[in-house]
């Protein structure tokens, strides 16, 4: 059993990670937990290692597939059989395993021992501690894929049937998985209460929305202005700094040798300063994926904010007018969605502005306050 657990984990890992770039993580980490649970229950359940086997790969398989618990396409069974070719699998085993995934797939009531365990193996999804969390995470990945799934609100309400209709058959799925199924159960009906309210309240208006994105991006480009203002001052101080402590030092270090070690530690800390400030305000990379193929990819991008975009400099204008003739055609939430990617663009580059910009600011004062203290004690001897 173990070995053919292994190797199912082993097979979806590489399937998952050679289906997109951006690796999908949560849908593979969700048949893995399912998984291990199956272990357990076979193992309490002390049943017979084939048994065991054929329990372990209908678990494995039955929401293998992108995008897995989404959808009722059966694409773990196409799964399924290209890994049972690989693996050389026994044809007899593998039938028993493609007729309880038909079997639970269908919604019939387990019959055998096997059933039991897959069964409460697969239903254990309802009593994850985490299960909102992976259903988000699996959500957008799926989408990512570009499958078309339903809206949050009617897959919501099929999991809360699911909640009603699963029963658990072995002992052990009956201790360990009611109570957190049954909080699940109440995080969901919330879920499903705030979702239908929102539904029915009224949206923000497309006046409202502009207006907010615009004061959004007005305060940003302040702060940018600011963290730029503020590293041009501290570049500007440091720069004059320099020059008298070197011209102070160069034409009075034989007459006060006793100021070589401050004058240094004063010029060490200018140059650090004037380097993370310099860091600060230099232009940044777009953080989002250059991969057209990429769900992250920015087609609404103009190097704006301080960002800077070299990919840019080899289009050609039929290209450019193809990919916003597009843009423009994909309606009002792929235009928020480019939105939203601006927001985080800017707000990373903020980020790192204002990060370099403290570091500048308390390399500055602490080591104006160290050379001061060697000043002191260099002219005390």
């Amino acid at each position: 059993m173990l070995n053919y657990h292994k190797a199912a984990l082993s097979y979806l890992g590489n399937y998952y990670k050679g289906e997109s770039e951006s690796e999908l993580g949560f849908g593979y980490s969700f048949i893995k937990k399912l998984a291990d649970e199956c272990s357990k229950i076979a193992h309490e359940e002390k049943i017979a290692s084939d048994d065991a086997t054929i329990s372990m790969l209908a678990t494995c398989f039955r929401y293998a597939g992108l995008p897995g618990i989404f959808t009722e396409n059966n694409g773990g069974l196409r799964l399924l059989l290209d890994f049972s070719e690989k693996v050389n699998c026994n044809d007899e085993m593998i039938l028993q395993v493609k007729d309880a995934i038909i079997r639970h797939s269908c919604g019939e009531a387990p019959v055998t021992v096997v059933d039991n365990v897959t069964w409460d193996a697969l239903n254990y999804r309802l009593a994850m501690d985490d299960l909102l969390v992976r259903l988000t995470f699996m959500i957008d990945e799926a989408q990512k894929t570009g499958v078309h799934l339903l809206e949050e609100l009617p897959y919501f309400l099929k999991l809360q049937k699911d909640f009603t209709n699963v029963r658990y058959q072995t002992a052990y799925a009956k201790k360990h998985y009611t109570e957190e199924r049954r909080k699940n159960e109440n995080r969901i009906d919330k879920r499903i209460q705030r979702l239908s309210t929102t539904k029915k309240a009224s949206s923000m208006s497309d006046k409202e929305t502009e207006d907010l994105f615009k004061i959004a991006f007005r305060n940003y480009v302040k702060l940018v202005d600011v963290a730029d203002s503020k590293a041009a001052l501290l570049i500007h101080v440091n720069s004059i700094l320099i020059s008298v402590v070197i011209g102070f030092v160069v034409s009075r270090s034989e007459k006060y040798p006793v100021l070589v070690v401050p004058a240094f530690i004063i010029l060490t800390v200018a140059f650090l300063t004037i380097l993370l400030a310099i860091l600060a305000s230099r232009p940044q990379k777009n953080l989002c994926d250059g991969n057209k193929s990429s769900g992250s990819y920015q087609t609404f991008f103009f190097g704006s904010f301080d960002l800077i975009g070299t990919e840019f400099r080899d289009a050609d204008f039929t290209t450019y007018a193809a990919e916003l003739d597009l843009f423009f055609k994909g309606g009002r939430q792929q235009i928020y969605t480019e939105i939203y990617k601006e927001v985080f663009n800017v707000r990373k580059v903020l980020s790192k502005k204002f990060t370099f910009l403290s570091y500048a600011y308390m390399v500055f004062l602490g080591g104006l306050l160290i050379s001061i203290i060697a000043f002191f004690v260099a002219t005390t001897k």
